[in-house]
């Protein structure tokens, strides 16, 4: 694993000159959840959300975050915001095919990657999360 000191070491330089910083907050918050500091990261994310900013990618963070943490229903809340600012996203679409797999929502899911699909056809982890989906209707029914 990277040492990530350096990198918090500059964001927190860049916050202690403006605390309230949406990018430097977000990037930070990006650092803590490649290195697995998910409930640090999930704050992060919130400040920026109280602070003003709102975009897909902060929602799709959060969701991230938060699915880390098997929050699912709170993930796909924020995986629900990030969609109504980019509805044709195949990654939010496929993550939030996930959540409802987690959620054993299976028949949903199922739509969910399919509309993933649509726009990235051969992405591989959306065919596995289909394929896994199917399974479960299958041994369901």
């Amino acid at each position: 694993m990277r040492n990530y000191n350096n990198v918090l070491d500059i964001f927190n330089k860049v916050l202690s000159i403006d605390c309230e910083n949406h990018y430097a907050l977000m990037d930070k918050g990006l650092v803590f959840l490649e290195i697995g500091r998910y409930a640090e990261a999930l704050d992060l994310f919130n400040k920026c959300l109280i602070n003003g900013l709102d975009n897909y990618s902060l929602w799709f963070f959060k969701a991230h975050a938060l699915t880390s943490l098997k929050k699912y229903d709170e993930a796909l809340d924020s995986l629900n915001k990030s969609l109504e600012l980019e509805p044709n996203n195949a990654d939010i679409l496929y993550n939030k095919g996930y959540i409802l797999e987690k959620l054993k929502r299976y028949q949903k899911s199922l739509e969910y990657y399919d509309k993933s699909l649509k726009i990235n056809h051969n992405d591989i982890d959306t065919l596995e999360g289909r394929k896994r989906v199917l399974k479960e209707i299958k041994n369901n029914y």
